[in-house]
């Protein structure tokens, strides 16, 4: 069967129907403007898939990024969209698919690959490992205090900001940080346009509105939040929900102080947070009775190995 298919890089205007084995295989059905929110981010000749001569089967594709490392940066290749139908697996096209997007990367000058896995183990074979941890966190925020409340001073002001003046302030911020922090990786504009700032409905998935909110202090940007509410109303009253997407921050008061806004939030009796990398700061918090409670997701690891690296 394998010598009837044809693993190539598609063409851009066979987006729609390339991408569609990805979220068959996450038990998804895509919008198109879901699929359109793809192709701003993707470099079609960094993709491959599998093709049967009418539909395609598999897709793989691999991101041009930077990774921060002690003492600089390395070029990366960030691996994602990896997807086969379900009426198509386990006939090894996952391993040819990844032998490509190593042999890619190595011709591109990136010793090294990463990504993030819905299942860890099944990269194992490929020569990754654990590089890092994200965590699932969940709290009633009217029974959660910080140890030592920061204060900023009168200059201080959060405020709710829209999609273009997060994109001009959010990205700036983010890249200070990163350059800072070992492991993190650098995120193109497309990145934030496309997918980190704006709202389209078939991102909600159920975690109500998203809100982006910037931290400035004597009239300088110090640090952002983005998150969504869902509405909530129960036999008590009133019993929202927060969910933190991301908080980003250029010192740890800066970011504490986002932190205890979003606890202030009214209405809101749960702050949750999802394989997020940066966890809620426990280390700073006066454990009420609902105390914060975090959970590692060990099976959504960043890994980093030698993209030139091969297993039998």
């Amino acid at each position: 069967m394998h010598d009837e298919l044809t693993f190539r890089s598609p063409r851009p205007d066979e987006l729609h129907a390339f991408i569609d084995p990805l979220y068959l295989a996450f038990g998804e059905v895509a919008s198109a403007e879901q699929v359109e929110a793809e192709r701003g981010v993707m470099d079609f000749e960094r993709f491959i898939g599998a093709f049967d001569g009418r539909d395609w089967i598999a897709t793989a594709g691999g991101y041009s990024m930077r990774l921060t490392v002690p003492g600089g940066e390395v070029a990366t290749c960030g691996i994602s969209n990896i997807g086969v139908r379900p009426d198509h697996r386990r006939q090894g096209l996952l391993r040819r698919m990844m032998d490509w997007l190593f042999e890619d990367a190595g011709r591109r000058g990136e010793p090294v690959a990463v990504l993030i896995a819905s299942e860890a183990a099944i990269y194992q074979r490929f020569g990754f490992g654990q590089g890092s941890m994200a965590s699932s966190f969940n709290f009633d925020p009217t029974s959660t205090t910080f140890r030592r409340p920061v204060d900023l001073g009168p200059g201080a002001r959060i405020k709710l900001v829209d999609e273009a003046e997060a994109l001009q302030v959010f990205a700036g911020m983010y890249d200070y940080v990163r350059r800072r922090t070992p492991g993190a990786l650098d995120r193109i504009e497309a990145r934030w346009r496309d997918w980190l700032l704006v709202d389209h409905e078939w991102m909600r998935r159920g975690e109500g509105v998203k809100f982006r909110a910037l931290l400035e202090v004597d009239g300088e940007p110090r640090g952002f939040a983005i998150y969504r509410i869902q509405q909530g109303w129960s036999a008590t009253g009133p019993s929202e929900t927060l969910s933190v997407q991301e908080v980003i921050a250029l010192d740890p008061d800066a970011e504490q102080a986002l932190w205890q806004w979003l606890l202030s939030m009214d209405l809101v009796r749960t702050i949750t947070g999802r394989r997020r990398r940066n966890r809620f700061r426990c280390d700073r918090v006066r454990r009420g009775s609902r105390a914060p409670r975090g959970l590692p997701c060990r099976d959504c690891v960043r890994a980093a190995v030698p993209a030139s690296r091969r297993t039998t």
